[in-house]
């Protein structure tokens, strides 16, 4: 049986065309909580707010029974610096390995 959370990922990446999408039920087995993280190249000139009008539209049955979705919404470019930005840098590892 599929997951709430799988269900959301695959309808997001379907609609959404991306591979970037994280789906985390947070309720414990009851599926009503989850947190949501999506990249998208359709996110791209649009601001939190058309994001997030955009992530319901798609989701519209799962938001009906849920009470509470965090939503992290990125274009693939702030995805990737983002990313990026939280990885050690090439010259920290260096010297970890000295140690």
């Amino acid at each position: 049986m599929v997951s709430k959370a799988e269900l959301m990922e695959k309808k997001l990446k379907e609609k959404l065309e991306t591979d970037i999408v994280q789906v985390r039920d947070l309720s414990d087995g009851c599926g009503d909580k989850f947190d949501v993280v999506c990249a998208s190249v359709k996110f791209k000139d649009l601001g939190t707010l058309a994001r997030h009008r955009l992530m319901h539209k798609v989701l519209e049955d799962e938001f009906q029974h849920a009470h509470a979705i965090t939503l992290h919404t990125f274009s693939v470019d702030e995805y990737e610096k983002a990313v990026e930005y939280q990885l050690p840098k090439k010259h920290v590892l260096d010297e970890m390995k000295e140690i």
